[in-house]
């Protein structure tokens, strides 16, 4: 088909008339139009892909269940708090008890100061009776020093069938030397509670009682406890079991450069950790309290906790405000941000 052009080489309409093979033409031109179409759906594809990706390069701790570690410019921007300014001032409101050292009525220590002559005009005082006393109180910690009991197990031997006899010793004396259970506390709960490293433990304890201290202890110290704490695990274990509604999390920590996570379940009252390699299902199995929980599981939106069918589920809360806070910055959502 030729274009028809008018005396100044510019094209004119033509004529349906004109036109030399006409099906063609309208072949051509619906052939033409599909195309067109097909471009615009192929670009508001491009464009809800390019939005999609920009709006995850967006997302972060405060509008998503991304963790804060995550954040792209965590180095350079402070996270944005949910919480609402509470219009309070800074410190100790109206009418809250403070902690105010106050005296005790039974001191350990108490010392006498009396008064010999007047400070005036230098008469002897000494015979004269007290009219009243003045009390000041100092707390302070009494010197720091290791107590070492030692302990003696006699020996005999029996003079009808010549048996050796020995004393029994205490449990915490099992060896020739060795700390006793309030050291080992001590330093558990340096370790585990206050979190200071094995060798920060160690400095520390040299430090307060001139006494060195092997990281190996402090190890054996936590084994030992870890032990002994067997039967305070089983009965958070069954105490949570019994709850109405249980908050489950998880966390990503390092042992040894590997990735692990740190599962937890938590009541008002009770907590449960458990380590794994695993973050999923198989992790959550292993802890064994999902499995056998019936009352109210409330977690994130990770979708391997709907896998539990023996339990209702609800999502935290922080989790929705995450979002609707991302729909209100992403989507423009008026309703997200009223919700």
């Amino acid at each position: 088909m030729k274009i028809k052009y008018n005396k100044d080489m510019e094209p004119r309409a033509i004529k349906l008339s004109e036109i030399e093979n006409l099906p063609q033409a309208l072949a051509l031109i619906e052939e033409l139009l599909k195309l067109i179409e097909q471009q615009e759906e192929r670009l508001r594809a491009f464009e809800e892909d390019n939005k999609r990706l920009g709006d995850q390069l967006n997302l972060d701790s405060h509008n998503s269940s991304n963790p804060p570690s995550k954040d792209k410019e965590r180095k350079t921007r402070a996270t944005k708090s949910l919480r609402q300014k509470s219009g309070r001032k800074a410190g100790g409101q109206k009418g809250h008890k403070g902690s105010t050292l106050e005296m005790s009525e039974s001191p350990d220590k108490s010392y006498k100061h009396p008064i010999s002559n007047c400070s005036a005009c230098g008469k002897d005082l000494s015979m004269v009776a007290v009219s009243a006393v003045e009390k000041r109180q100092v707390f302070d910690l009494p010197p720091m020093k290791l107590e070492v009991t030692e302990h003696q197990a006699e020996i005999k031997n029996c003079p009808g069938c010549a048996h050796l006899n020995r004393g029994e010793f205490p449990p915490e004396a099992r060896h020739q030397v060795q700390y006793g259970p309030r050291v080992k506390g001590l330093i558990v709960y340096l370790n585990q509670e206050q979190l200071i490293p094995y060798e920060r433990t160690t400095q520390l304890f040299f430090d307060l009682f001139g006494q060195s201290l092997s990281q190996g202890s402090v190890l054996n110290a936590n084994q030992e406890c870890y032990k002994k704490l067997a039967p305070t695990e089983a009965l958070i274990i069954r105490e949570i079991l019994k709850s109405g509604v249980v908050r489950f999390d998880e966390t990503g920590f390092y042992e040894k450069t590997k990735r692990n996570w740190l599962h937890v379940a938590s009541t008002p009252r009770w907590t449960y950790y458990f380590p794994h390699r695993k973050r999923g299902k198989e992790a959550m199995e292993a802890a064994a309290i999902l499995p056998k929980f019936e009352g109210v599981a409330m977690h994130d939106h990770l979708k391997a906790y709907l896998s539990f069918l023996n339990c209702a589920h609800a999502f935290c809360n922080v989790h929705h405000l995450r979002e609707l806070t991302r729909a209100f910055e992403q989507d423009g959502a008026l309703w997200a941000r009223e919700m």
